[in-house]
């Protein structure tokens, strides 16, 4: 793969300064659809429901659901929301169409032809949670900070240089085309990088959010590794990770308590219209603990993506950081995640000289991208 070209500060400053630009040029149609107070959403599933529920609580904006599938449909008659049946009223509405799908929205777009409006545009109208945070903050928050963003681009491996600054362009133009030329397969997040980068074998992966084991799973057909580990709060989802545990030669280890600095209890809440709070209370439903305290075993491998809670993790594992297994780590759920965890994984020794720093994008909205950092030989 040839690398871009190395962007000078002012030529990478101008390069998000023209993004955000264009933006600001389409901020007057957008207005213009918001003044008609009633849009369409396409597409209810997880990303549209809650975008919807979010517009229709925090505004006096109606809001009418298409989803192709009747169940879908269903649901959003049942949430409250007017719904329709056929695509074509899609295509000859004057009101704004939404498009819900975070993997799909070129194609939603290419469908829907006039008026659309894309995902991340229209949390940005509507200035609605994106976790911890608002969706605005995401933009407001590179223009910001120019000079520490522009250490990250120098720091990371030149392959994906280019792909940082389409991350960040497209934070700013919030049009999804600018992902194009650098966004990666969703079905190949977590893997893609390692395999086409890392000089070791894999033996041992921690999954620090591990779910129902789906990317344990992953882990083992494509990594070809013999023993898991699982940090997982949920124990509902204890018996599917058990079910992934068979095709490890080695076993699944479960840490049943969410990853944190110290040991305590957490408290999940929602707060401003969605947003996910996350505070340490005794009576907290959940019980948090660090990482090193439960793992003492060497490991190769470590993925991360726990809702914000990233660096906080990191803190409870700097034993384990110590001992150099290459990471993959969610970076989305903040606004300055793309600087703050480097910064804080340099200063726990993942420096340049040891390690190659990546970094890829697997969606058509914020979420989805992943810093990688795997050990030089």
């Amino acid at each position: 793969m040839v690398s871009a070209k190395f962007l000078s500060f002012d030529e990478f400053e101008n390069t998000l300064v023209f993004a955000q630009d264009r933006f600001h040029k389409r901020l007057d149609t957008l207005e213009k659809l918001v003044a008609a107070n009633r849009f369409y959403l396409f597409g209810y599933g997880g990303k549209g429901r809650t975008l919807a529920w979010q517009i229709a609580s925090g505004s006096d904006i109606k809001v009418t659901v298409y989803d192709s599938s009747p169940k879908a449909r269903d649901l959003a008659a049942k949430d409250g929301f007017q719904t329709l049946s056929y695509l074509d009223e899609l295509r000859q509405t004057e009101y704004g169409v939404i498009l819900g799908a975070c993997q799909a929205q070129l194609e939603q777009a290419a469908l829907v032809q006039n008026n659309h409006v894309f995902y991340q545009e229209a949390a940005y109208l509507f200035d609605v949670a994106h976790l911890a945070n608002k969706a605005r903050d995401f933009s407001i928050w590179i223009s910001c900070n120019m000079e520490a963003i522009y250490e990250i681009y120098i720091s990371i491996h030149p392959e994906s240089r280019e792909t940082l600054t389409n991350i960040l362009r497209f934070r700013l133009s919030l049009d999804p085309h600018d992902l194009i030329p650098s966004k990666n397969k969703n079905t190949d997040m977590w893997f893609d990088v390692p395999e086409h980068h890392s000089q070791r074998n894999y033996a041992t992966f921690l999954d620090v959010g591990a779910y129902d084991g789906d990317t344990l799973l992953q882990a083992q057909h494509r990594l070809s590794v013999n023993r898991g580990i699982a940090v997982e709060a949920n124990i509902s989802l204890f018996d599917s990770i058990k079910n992934v545990a068979r095709f490890y030669e080695n076993g699944i280890q479960i840490m049943p308590h969410a990853a944190w600095s110290h040991k305590c209890r957490l408290h999940f809440s929602e707060v401003r219209g969605g947003m996910i709070s996350v505070s340490e209370a005794d009576d907290g439903e959940l019980d948090a603990s660090p990482i090193d305290e439960g793992v003492h075993e060497r490991v190769d491998l470590i993925k991360m993506d726990i809702e914000g809670a990233e660096i906080r993790a990191l803190e409870g594992c700097r034993r384990i950081l110590k001992t150099g297994p290459d990471l993959a780590i969610a970076a989305y759920h903040r606004p300055d995640d793309l600087v703050q965890i480097p910064d804080f994984l340099e200063n726990a020794g993942y420096v340049r000289t040891n390690f190659d720093f990546h970094v890829a994008h697997y969606s058509d909205c914020f979420d989805d991208t992943i810093i990688f950092f795997l050990k030089k030989q």
